[in-house]
């Protein structure tokens, strides 16, 4: 039987999607990872993990709902290509000021060799972005696309959501990862999977 996620509001279906995209992120800002593997654990657990529950067991829908297809793998690509260009230029701006220099990388280890850099990219930080990627372009951009259509979607979610979901950063991290949210979305249009959203914002963190 077809899906009709969206097609009406029921709290137990549509009203259950809405509050977990609120209750989701502030439990996770109580945890506040601080060790690598805090990190990894966390963001697979509330970001990847419990939206698979509420899909599968609360909504009744299969992993698609998430994203998780092969999609078109040349527009895909092609997306995240162009988007890496437009953004290289800011984040090698951004990577010469003291606040980034800072931030950044999250962990010491990842700055004392380009050995080191690359285990925590590969290791920690696309993990992590795997649960936060899907979290916001597969389980929230494509459960709001259904309810309010996409480009309304995809404006919230740059717009409102993502600034809500990055407060606290440097102000510019905000308004960049707001920018870097409307092109995750315009990939996930071109691509029809969220794997290629999730490639671009590892992509955009290896290179800041």
């Amino acid at each position: 039987m077809k899906s009709r996620f969206g097609k009406e509001f029921r709290f137990y279906r549509e009203g259950v999607f809405l509050l977990s995209l609120l209750i989701i992120p502030l439990i996770y800002q109580f945890i506040k990872p601080e060790t690598p593997f805090e990190l990894i654990f966390s963001t697979l657990a509330f970001y990847w993990v419990v939206p698979f529950l509420i899909v599968r067991f609360v909504l009744q829908e299969n992993i698609y709902f998430l994203g998780f297809r092969e999609g078109k793998f040349g527009q895909g690509l092609s997306g995240a290509l162009v988007g890496w260009l437009v953004f290289y230029p800011i984040l090698n701006f951004l990577s010469d000021q003291p606040e980034f220099q800072n931030a950044y990388p999250l962990f010491d280890f990842m700055k004392e060799s380009p050995a080191g850099l690359l285990w925590g990219e590969f290791a920690v930080m696309l993990p992590a972005f795997w649960g936060v990627q899907t979290f916001l372009f597969g389980y929230a951009y494509l459960g709001l696309g259904r309810i309010i259509g996409r480009s309304r979607a995809l404006l919230f979610l740059g717009l409102i959501g993502i600034p809500l979901f990055y407060l606290g950063n440097p102000p510019v991290e905000i308004i960049l990862s707001s920018l870097a949210g409307l092109v995750a979305c315009w990939i996930m249009n071109r691509s029809r999977s969220v794997f290629y959203p999730i490639v671009f914002g590892w992509g955009l963190s290896a290179m800041l």
